[in-house]
């Protein structure tokens, strides 16, 4: 039994770009809601603790901004590199 296959070209290559530059920029910001919901959970539930929680959420936060710039720089390559 033969599968129908999909055509590659069926969504243009700019369409493509402009879909994954979408689909990262939502997902960092998700993630960095994700980021300060958590922080201020825990530090709401912190009552007389001594647990450091801001050496974490820097860490996470570090983590987010590379990941933003790495991905900046990916969509800027993908969108110039066409021109």
């Amino acid at each position: 039994m033969k599968a129908n296959n999909i055509d590659k070209s069926f969504i243009s290559t700019q369409a493509k770009v402009i879909l994954f530059s979408i689909n990262t920029s939502i997902c960092i910001f998700l993630e960095f809601i994700i980021i300060k919901y958590i922080k201020s959970s825990l530090k709401s539930n912190q009552l007389n603790k001594t647990s450091n929680v801001n050496l974490p959420y820097g860490i996470s936060f570090i983590y987010l901004c590379v990941i933003a710039v790495l991905s900046g720089i990916l969509m800027f390559q993908q969108v110039f590199d066409k021109l």
